[in-house]
């Protein structure tokens, strides 16, 4: 049926419902049937079959009229298509027998094709198989030329091996290029060039350690040039350090080997002893006594310095090693040795070697240290000697690597292992602080007995020193320890130094003048020589240690000792000075204005001197000899007795100045007193070596300065101020006393005592004492205005402009 007759035919068909599902696109009759089969009517009857059959029958008759319809309607047009079908198949067949001809030709045209193409491709294969045995024979000729050059270089001996290394590698190449077996002139040469290898790796080999044990360049060099020429260069240098590194390993493991040292001890015993008891051989020996673990510990320390020993020679090795892989290069790709081991084991010789022993040398210390709480004891206590043994090691490493290395300065190698011993620093601090605070404690009594001294003696000083010496002198290699212990040192001589002063006595017989030394002053005396011993002492430490970590801590310490001595002394000398102004101060009871001389007061005392001498003088021996005498703090002692007589002197020449009314006679008895107490003091400090008119120049040009100005005119007063070795103050009283109570002194105008205002003196300044002597001149000007008077004394001028002056130089 034409399509456009089928596709109108389909238009109608489909305007009815009821053949709808007969033109679907996968129609199935069975489905279908087994629909209609279970339709029903609208009442919800079921259809009978017949019903079904009868309603199907209808259709198709229908269905046939209308196809009669169609072909009635269309028969012209069919007739068309069907003569068009014949012209069709004709056309067909013309093509047909066409095609079948061009199919006979192509069959010709591709038998020929296919012969020449086999004939082509085995000429092809001939070719292939041609080059082929070619290559192979081009390859057995050199490898068979370079098994002649072999055996004439192998037959040269060891100055021909480099080359030979080439020339092996070169057959190596040949074999892993071509597939040579089955060869027999190969086969038979194979043998020989494995032995010719093995002779070659032996030889380098050989050179190798020898070079190395022998630090001899050439032949390390050597060695090196012929595994480089056999391309084996970088496996063999990881393998030897890998054998460097498992040899240390063995020896690190044996240091520590608890089982082996406890035989070792077991071993020592028995020759030493035929007595004793039974022990185990992986027991400790522990408790037997003192000299059992001291021995176990030295043969320790043997073995760690056989360890450091074998690190030692072995780490030279490797050094030389690498300064010489650093030096060659491959004159072909221009990579230095170096660089090629360097990327094989990842990363610089040296690094890889220090870090890989550090972790195997922290691996083996932790496990045999937490299996032997003993051998952990005996590492933490003698922890500087164990680091010792590894600073010498890494000293003498340090000649052959370059690096830099000493008490401060560490290279990355010693850093890397001396990290790993720390782990034992942090326990020996503490037990070197333990063993330095019991030393303090143990010359302290807790309770001390009736008669037993309460304070520590200088034995007991020396004692506590030669601790601190130890202390230091056993890490003293080492500055990081150095300062640490140097720390536990100035905790331990601050504990010292705290229980001095708690020790000193404060109460009012530790600072009097009596008849004997009282039991205070005498305890104060025993602190101060125990402090001024330790002082010394320490100072002699920090000479020896001055450039080291360990100066800041002992300076430190001599500060606090002085700080404290200065603590104790000078309220002692404060309250000695204040005693003798009480008794200088009494000359302000005499008269020096009468015009007889004063009566004899003492025996031998001078009748031209004041009453107040005797005692002064007594007083001043009492302090020698009680107190500076029984001082044992060397040039401490003399400088207090400078200090002491410098303000005695300075004191009296306040007092003096201030003495009125003063006439001649008086001014006579005033120079006397100062050249005997000149002439006393001499005799006080001639036991400290000490002289006035040396040691205490300005002191002894000061007495000399006011007794020439004691007798100085009126005219000469007006130039007071060139007399240098005076106090601006001294002269200023002496004129102001010269008014004969015209100008009132300062302590009058405040209603002061001269004792009250010698205080006030010494806590106020020079420009504050010169504005305070301006008042009081005042206050004389404004009483002459007073009076209605216009001529003041003639020491009012001098005064005034001696103020002047003084106020200019001062400002």
């Amino acid at each position: 049926m034409p399509p456009s007759i089928a596709d109108e035919h389909r238009e109608n068909v489909l305007e009815l419902d009821e053949y709808r599902d007969f033109v679907v696109d996968g129609f199935q009759p069975a489905i279908h049937a087994s629909k209609m089969m279970i339709s029903t009517t609208e009442d919800g009857q079921e259809v009978g079959m017949s019903e079904i059959l009868g309603k199907l029958n209808y259709d198709i008759e229908y269905l046939g009229k209308k196809i009669n319809e169609q072909v009635l309607r269309h028969y012209d047009s069919l007739l068309n298509q069907v003569s068009e079908l014949n012209s069709v198949e004709s056309t067909m067949n013309t093509v047909k027998q066409r095609f079948n001809t061009m199919q006979s030709s192509f069959n010709r045209i591709k038998t020929r094709l296919v012969d020449q193409h086999s004939q082509i491709k085995q000429c092809s294969t001939q070719i292939d198989h041609a080059q082929a045995l070619n290559e192979v024979l081009r390859q057995v000729d050199h490898f068979l030329r370079l098994m002649t050059r072999l055996d004439t270089e192998i037959a040269a001996g060891p100055a021909e091996y480099a080359k030979t290394a080439i020339h092996i590698y070169e057959l190596e190449c040949i074999l892993a290029e071509s597939d040579l077996s089955g060869i027999e002139v190969v086969e038979m040469d194979l043998k020989k060039m494995s032995e010719f290898k093995t002779t070659i790796d032996t030889y380098a080999n050989t050179l190798l350690h020898d070079g190395l044990t022998e630090q001899n360049q050439a032949k390390v060099a050597e060695g090196l040039q012929i595994f480089s020429n056999m391309h084996t260069m970088p496996a063999k240098v990881a393998d030897l350090i890998n054998r460097i590194t498992t040899t240390i390993v063995q020896e690190i493991h044996k240091t520590f080997d608890v089982i082996s040292l406890n035989a070792e001890m077991k071993e020592i015993q028995q020759r030493s002893s035929t007595t004793g008891g039974v022990r185990r051989v992986n027991e400790p020996p522990v408790a037997s006594s003192s000299s059992n673990v001291a021995t176990w510990a030295n043969i320790l320390w043997t073995r760690t310095e056989k360890l450091t020993d074998v690190i030692y020679t072995l780490s030279v090795q490797l050094y030389l090693l690498d300064n010489l892989l650093k030096r060659k290069w491959d004159p072909v790709t221009r990579i230095s040795f170096q660089e090629e081991v360097v990327q094989l084991i990842g990363g610089d010789i040296p690094f890889v070697f220090w870090t890989n022993i550090a972790q195997l040398l922290d691996k083996e210390i932790k496990i045999v240290t937490k299996g032997s709480q003993f051998l952990l004891q005996v590492l933490q206590a003698g922890y500087p000697r164990f680091l010792r043994v590894f600073h010498d090691v890494f000293t003498r490493i340090s000649l052959v690597s370059g690096n830099t290395f000493n008490g401060v300065d560490k290279s990355f190698e010693s850093q890397t292992v001396l990290r790993i011993l720390s782990s034992f620093e942090s326990a020996y601090v503490s037990r070197s602080l333990t063993r330095l605070l019991d030393v303090v404690n143990s010359v302290f009594p807790d309770k001390p007995v009736p008669g037993q001294r309460v304070s520590a003696s200088r034995d007991d000083v020396d004692k506590i020193m030669r601790t601190v010496s130890s202390e230091l002198d056993v890490v003293k290699f080492d500055g990081n320890l150095l300062r640490m212990a140097s720390k536990n040192i100035l905790k331990a001589l601050h504990m010292y130094t705290v229980k001095c002063e708690n020790l000193s006595p404060t109460d009012t017989s530790a600072y009097q003048i009596g008849i004997s030394i009282s039991s205070s002053q005498q305890l104060n005396v025993d602190i101060l020589n125990c402090l001024s011993h330790a002082s010394d002492s320490i100072w002699r430490l920090l000479d020896d240690y001055e450039d080291t970590t360990a100066a800041v801590s002992l300076t430190d310490a001599v500060t606090t000792t002085t700080k404290l001595i200065q603590g104790i002394i000078e309220p002692l000398l404060m309250s000695f000075a204040c005693e003798l102004e009480a008794v200088i101060a009494k000359m302000h009871k005499e008269d020096y204005s009468s015009t007889q001389p004063a009566r004899v007061v003492a025996p031998r005392q001078s009748d031209t001197t004041s009453a107040y001498i005797p005692e002064l003088v007594t007083h001043l021996k009492w302090i020698a000899r009680e107190i500076l005498g029984r001082l044992q703090c060397g040039d401490d002692t003399r400088e207090w007795a400078n200090s002491l007589s410098t303000r005695t002197v300075e004191l009296l020449m306040r007092h003096v100045s201030l003495v009125r009314p003063l006439n001649e006679l008086g001014k006579l008895r005033i120079a006397a007193d100062l050249t005997q107490i000149e002439y006393v003091l001499n005799q006080f400090l001639g036991t400290y070596d000490i002289k006035l008119d040396v040691d205490l120049v300005e002191t002894h040009r000061s007495m000399r300065a006011f007794r020439h100005l004691l007798f100085m005119d009126q005219n000469e007063l007006a130039n007071a101020h060139q007399l240098t070795h005076l106090s601006p103050i001294i002269v200023l009283h002496h004129i102001i006393v010269r008014s004969n109570g015209a100008i009132p002194l300062p302590m009058q105008v405040r209603g002061w005592s001269p004792s009250e205002y010698s205080t006030w003196l010494d806590n106020h300044s020079l420009a504050q004492t010169l504005s305070l002597l301006e008042k009081s001149l005042l206050v004389y000007v404004s009483e002459v205005s007073r009076r209605g008077e216009t001529q003041y004394c003639i020491e009012c001028p001098i005064l005034r402009s001696l103020l002047t002056i003084y106020a200019k130089q001062h400002q």
